[in-house]
């Protein structure tokens, strides 16, 4: 017998630019704000899930070039997120 598991439910997808003036963590917050339509300031503080200089420097290598693959997944405001190393940050439908 073969289980299949559904696909999560993608409520938001935004493009991170690495190379932009804004950081990783406000493109997630912009995320989680879109999907639960609120304001920015409404929601939680982001370092209470995951340590937000963290996040950003996982896509670094420490002659500044980005990594081309991999992810990084946590819970943010109920949401499972995910983060790209190509710049997708995603929201999954609770």
């Amino acid at each position: 017998m073969t289980t299949t598991v559904p696909e999560p439910q993608v409520a938001c997808r935004l493009h991170h630019d690495w190379d932009g003036d804004t950081d990783v963590n406000m493109t997630v917050l912009e995320a989680v704000a879109e999907v639960t339509d609120a304001d920015l300031v409404e929601l939680p503080p982001l370092y209470d899930h995951i340590d937000p200089d963290a996040l950003e420097a996982v896509f670094t290598h420490t002659a500044g070039n980005r990594q081309v693959a991999g992810s990084v997944s946590f819970q943010f405001a109920g949401y499972p997120i995910t983060v790209h190393a190509s710049g997708e940050v995603v929201v999954y439908a609770d």
